[in-house]
């Protein structure tokens, strides 16, 4: 099981800096900070992440394609210019509770624990909607985020030179228990017939 790092995202989306900047979740109101992150990643960088030569245009495509409201983006940004993205994807069928992760980081900030902090990001708010696994998809030769993956707690499996890492999540049990009370308060209002108290239950 992965040991996830306890610091919580902020009511604003705002998350702890590993190294200055700030990351947060982003929103459609980001594409074009995405789009210019992404474009600044090399030939190497880009094989890497997209498995594949991918050109200006590929991108282009690429980040018009996103599911806003499906797919969850965080990004880490020194002062206006995003530097590092961790992408959580829709992936497999519903009832497997399961999502994909793909992480990019600028080469100058490499090194700081930036992408292993926006991993532990992504897999809070992969907890944050119940999701009961995380894969990430990483060829053989990247062997940097192979290190980090098994660090974190991750199985590996290997196909073709691809290598499968799967991070199964531990429930989150305050999420849970919120929801239980929250559940409860309703069902209980509707059968008393009483307006239903906003917040959270104290």
């Amino acid at each position: 099981m992965l040991n996830v790092s306890s610091e919580r995202i902020g009511k604003q989306g705002v998350m702890p800096k590993p190294a200055g900047g700030i990351t947060r979740v982003l929103s459609h109101r980001d594409k074009a900070a995405v789009l210019a992150h992404l474009l600044r990643l090399d030939a190497e960088d880009r094989y890497m992440r997209f498995f594949a030569g991918i050109t200006d245009n590929g991108i282009r495509r690429y980040v018009d394609g996103i599911d806003w409201k499906a797919s969850v983006l965080i990004g880490h940004f020194s002062g206006a210019r995003m530097v590092g993205l961790a992408e959580l994807l829709p992936s497999g069928p519903r009832w497997q509770r399961g999502m994909e992760l793909a992480v990019s980081v600028e080469p100058h900030w490499r090194g700081r624990g930036l992408g292993r902090h926006l991993c532990e990001s992504a897999l809070e708010k992969a907890r944050a909607r119940h999701m009961r696994c995380v894969r990430l998809l990483v060829l053989h030769e990247n062997t940097a985020m192979l290190r980090m993956v098994r660090a974190m707690g991750a199985e590996l499996s290997q196909e073709a030179g691809v290598v499968t890492a799967l991070i199964r999540l531990k429930p989150d049990m305050q999420a849970m228990a919120l929801a239980a009370m929250a559940w409860a308060e309703s069902t209980i209002a509707q059968a008393l017939h009483l307006p239903r108290r906003q917040g959270r239950l104290t």
